[in-house]
């Protein structure tokens, strides 16, 4: 029997060079453009949390700049990791929902979080880091998560 005959035949459907529908590419693509500029957005509000706690020196900016890219460095690994196991556009907007929500919920508890940190470490080199990697680092690092995984769903 021929081996042509067995196919059926194929629709076409519209899809960019990654093979994804051009809506859902450009919604990937969007939202990160809108995650990356959340990321800077939060870096420089992260100065307005700390400044009135550990002032708006060189070591409160080199505490929040380094944990930004400890951040991102840890939501890249994390990000790339979890893609090879769950490929999945909704886990990848529950890391977004999620980091959102903490945004919302920071200004009801960072000022008593602060000030804790402020009272038990007298140095501000070592209490602005601690308060910035406090305020920072759980969001950032689920908006790091974005760019592997959204990779991991272009591919």
């Amino acid at each position: 029997m021929d081996q042509q005959s067995n196919r059926q035949p194929v629709e076409a459907v519209a899809v960019d060079g990654a093979g994804l529908p051009p809506a859902s590419a450009a919604a990937i693509y969007l939202v990160a453009f809108v995650t990356g500029g959340i990321v800077m957005s939060f870096e420089m509000l992260g100065s307005r949390y700390l400044n009135p706690y550990f002032g708006s020196g060189i070591y409160t900016w080199a505490a929040l700049i380094s944990t930004v890219l400890a951040a991102l460095t840890l939501g890249y690994f994390l990000g790339g990791w979890l893609a090879d196991r769950t490929a999945s556009a909704l886990v990848l907007g529950v890391t977004v929902l999620v980091a959102s929500l903490y945004f919302l919920a920071l200004p009801a508890f960072s000022d008593p979080l602060l000030e804790f940190l402020l009272a038990d470490i007298d140095d501000v080199r070592a209490g602005s880091l601690v308060a910035s990697f406090a305020i920072l680092l759980f969001p950032v690092t689920l908006l790091g998560m974005y760019s592997p995984f959204a990779i991991r769903l272009m591919l």
